[in-house]
């Protein structure tokens, strides 16, 4: 089950290849933006692919091969931190990586800011500088500086809008050249997109309040629009997109459950080791009532882990547990979904535990309401609204809150 912080895309790689000269954007033409040399963006495509197959090691150090060959380019130092996301993407509230992630993205800072000081319209050291900006806003977020993220957020999305504006984005097509500059422009949709939707997402009254120098801009409907728009279209995000707009859809935004699992469906068909992305189909088919399907991948994900395959550790061992027992409460089986969360609780090690804990408490809430012991049902739906910051799961406290104001029963619907 992704937490809220987690939505930001832990996964995604974010990459600005548009080059464009000032004085050919005020003539009113337009031309084809630069792109990185061919062994760049085809090093980039690598690590990409590798990273979204599971082998988060691997990726990191194709990443690190390409900063060394171009120590002056921003996007190694960029795509190693990236990747560290990944790796805590099944313990997001986790700081172990926050250091590295801190030195790396201000190493991507710093080189995008060296090229802006030798041309300060360089679209694509503005792109990379916008990106690191939302990265560690993103980080500030995840360990509760709201405030300071959203600070960082802002500053990102300003140097995105302009690199955007650089690259005319929105000019008609009217040759084979603009059309090329056409396609660097469905690259920057997907940074843009997913910051200016989670913005959008914040509270009506968060947004209301005027920090002077900072107010999130942002619509949620512009930003499905902008990240749709890359998933079609972009030579580097389509998978960064689809995996975005599955979470948003099964999380987010009512209704879209089914349109979750259909995008959650291609990536695990394209990378089928990967154990975040199988997870989370296994999720999806739960939220869409399929509990026979959901259970299958639930037992080939722990058929893994006994099998010692890469990167299916005790992380995804207890969180395919879980979604076992939660299956478990949608079939009615309560004594056997009682069995694997104690199992959890006795087995874990604490700092999973500790992690899963608010959606342990959630599923005994409900186990407690099937039984028809409805206050005992709401101590652990409120316990599960008082965790400690760290280990708070937004989805969790949502789900809690609804089953406080109507008890749970096999009748209501999931989501």
């Amino acid at each position: 089950m992704k937490t809220f912080r987690n939505m930001l895309g832990p996964s995604i790689p974010w990459t600005g290849l548009v080059l464009i000269c000032l004085w050919i954007m005020l003539s009113g033409q337009i031309v084809a933006a630069e792109s990185p040399p061919g062994d760049m963006e085809a090093q980039l495509l690598r690590g990409i692919e590798i990273n979204y197959a599971g082998d988060y090691d691997k990726a990191f150090s194709v990443f690190k091969d390409l900063e060394d060959a171009a120590p002056d380019h921003p996007a190694g130092a960029f795509y190693q931190a990236s990747v560290l996301f990944w790796k805590n993407s099944l313990d997001p509230n986790n700081p172990r990586f926050d250091n590295q992630i801190q030195v790396l993205l201000e190493r991507a800072m710093a080189l995008s800011q060296k090229r802006l000081e030798k041309q300060a319209d360089d679209p694509e050291a503005l792109h990379y500088l916008g990106l690191a900006y939302t990265y560690l806003g993103r980080m500030d977020a995840h360990r509760g500086r709201l405030y300071a993220g959203g600070v960082k957020g802002e500053t990102g999305r300003k140097y995105l809008e302009k690199a955007m504006h650089l690259s005319r984005c929105s000019a008609p097509l009217q040759d084979k050249q603009a059309a090329e500059a056409s396609m660097v422009c469905e690259d920057i949709q997907f940074p843009y997109g997913a910051y200016v939707y989670f913005a959008g997402r914040l509270p009506r009254l968060l947004r209301m309040f005027n920090f002077l120098w900072f107010i999130p801009q942002g619509a949620s409907d512009a930003g499905i629009i902008a990240l749709e728009r890359a998933r079609q279209n972009s030579r580097l995000h389509h998978w960064g997109a689809t995996h975005l707009l599955a979470n948003i859809y099964a999380f987010l935004e009512p209704g879209k459950t089914s349109a979750a699992l259909a995008l959650s469906t291609e990536l695990v068909q394209r990378f089928p080791d990967n154990p975040t992305i199988a997870l989370q189909q296994a999720r999806l088919l739960l939220l869409n009532g399929k509990y026979e399907e959901a259970y299958t991948l639930t037992q080939s994900i722990l058929n893994k882990v006994r099998a010692g395959r890469l990167n299916y550790d005790d992380w995804v061992l207890n969180g395919a547990r879980l979604l076992v027992s939660e299956i478990d409460i949608y079939k009615g089986r309560i004594q056997t979904s009682t069995t694997t969360l104690a199992e959890i609780e006795s087995t874990a090690a604490p700092e999973i535990t500790a992690a899963l804990s608010p959606q342990i408490l959630l599923l005994k809430g409900m186990i407690e309401d099937l039984r028809g012991l409805r206050q005992e049902a709401i101590r652990y739906y409120k316990a599960v609204l008082n965790q400690q910051e760290r280990f708070r799961n937004r989805i969790a406290e949502k789900e809690a809150q609804r089953r406080i104001d109507q008890a749970f029963s096999l009748g209501l619907p999931l989501k």
